[in-house]
């Protein structure tokens, strides 16, 4: 069955060449006018908005996204779907403040990669891209990050160490977020600072 074959199915009306060219150019200006309607609410909306349709938003109405498999979980800032149909992709999205680097810091990209994780659980599917956003004073610097199965695996190898209390980081900052971190009894870096830690974060971390 050929591509006007199919358009007379669909449009049994459309029974002379004349016919069919009309059926071609109102689907082709159907097509124009819904991208120059995406393109327009991507230009002027918010930032994340360019980068495809908002899903997930870090937000307190938002639930806290969960990988049982791994026990891990987290908020990503935003989590975007671009695409469509075969060629839809989710995409996780961080923020972070500073004086934006050249390339992004390692370590920022493997966050992103572990929120991939994340996204994976939700759509059974691992993230192509992910996107970091720097923001320094009035200057925003955007990165796509290639991630693919390659690094998500890499992320689950570091998410299973730090579970199993395999790997810790060396240094981090004490403060009421070691309240909410899985890995608080374990920690080593919150264990020898517990001594600057208020009584209430003590506490929820024990």
């Amino acid at each position: 069955m050929t591509p006007l074959d199919v358009i007379q199915k669909v449009f049994p009306r459309a029974t002379s060449p004349a016919d069919l060219l009309q059926v071609l150019l109102g689907l082709a200006l159907a097509t124009a006018v819904a991208a120059l309607a995406s393109w327009a609410v991507r230009s002027t909306g918010h930032p994340v908005q360019r980068l495809g349709r908002i899903v997930y938003l870090d937000t307190p109405d938002q639930p806290t996204l969960i990988r049982q498999d791994l026990n891990f979980s987290g908020r990503p800032d935003f989590v975007v779907q671009t695409g469509f149909w075969l060629w839809k992709d989710v995409r996780p999205v961080e923020f972070k403040t500073g004086k934006p680097p050249a390339v992004p810091y390692a370590g920022h990209v493997l966050q992103l990669a572990g929120y991939g994780l994340l996204v994976e659980g939700e759509t059974g599917r691992y993230p192509r891209y992910g996107y970091i956003m720097y923001e320094g004073g009035r200057s925003q610097t955007l990165h796509k990050v290639r991630l693919g199965p390659r690094l998500g695996w890499m992320a689950a190898q570091v998410v299973k160490a730090i579970a199993a209390g395999k790997c810790h980081p060396l240094q981090v900052p004490v403060d009421r977020r070691c309240s909410g971190c899985r890995q608080a009894v374990a920690c080593p870096v919150l264990r020898a600072s517990r001594g600057i830690l208020s009584p209430e974060v003590q506490a929820e971390a024990s």
